[in-house]
């Protein structure tokens, strides 16, 4: 542990091949603060930190080490890959998920679409998080990327208000640009009907 800010903190590295560096403490009666990089060693994230201004739950960054730019601001955003599907928490939208029976003789895979209000930093704190590049999907440049732990995501705006991420454990990135290809608007009974195939038998 060590101090950050005057509070106790925790600095540590992910286990996997992401190379991620993460820096965690909690503000005096405010939020958890998480930061994380790839490309900057612990001195320079511990600098970052310091130099962070706080108000609430709103939090800026001060003067960036050389090199980097703001590319993204995604107030009360979710952190990508910390939840099932990753979308900013103040998004309005459906989602559904699929995943493999328990107990099933097969190799267990999941698979969550959500569409949901959306806009360019949506992409860009994807891109960021899941080390992803620009692809096209349905016509629209989406971004698709990978976890450590065999998750992986594409997202796209279907319109320029509205985003759609796909993601999932256990799918080839194929098979996951496949199941965006496929997807198709469904209407209040169509969607009545899969609200009653998820809730099972009665």
């Amino acid at each position: 542990s060590l101090v950050v800010r005057g509070q106790p903190g925790l600095l540590f590295e992910a286990s996997d091949a992401t190379g991620m560096r993460e820096l965690q403490w909690t503000e005096p009666g405010g939020p958890t603060i998480t930061l994380a990089s790839r490309s900057l060693d612990d001195r320079q994230v511990l600098a970052l930190a310091e130099g962070l201004s706080v108000e609430g739950a709103a939090v800026r960054p001060g003067p960036l080490p050389e090199g980097l730019e703001l590319v993204a601001n995604q107030p009360s955003a979710s952190v990508p890959g910390r939840l099932t599907v990753p979308v900013p928490t103040i998004a309005k939208g459906w989602a559904l998920a699929y995943g493999t029976p328990a107990g099933a003789s097969v190799r267990r895979r999941s698979l969550e679409v959500a569409t949901h209000r959306g806009d360019g930093d949506h992409l860009a704190a994807l891109a960021w998080w899941y080390d992803g590049r620009t692809v096209e999907v349905r016509g629209h440049a989406g971004v698709l990327g990978t976890g450590g732990d065999g998750a992986s995501v594409v997202s796209w705006l279907e319109d320029e208000s509205v985003a759609v991420t796909v993601s999932a454990v256990g799918f080839t990135e194929e098979e996951l640009r496949g199941v965006a290809r496929t997807l198709q608007r469904v209407g209040p009974t169509e969607w009545d009907g899969l609200e009653r195939q998820a809730a099972g038998p009665p």
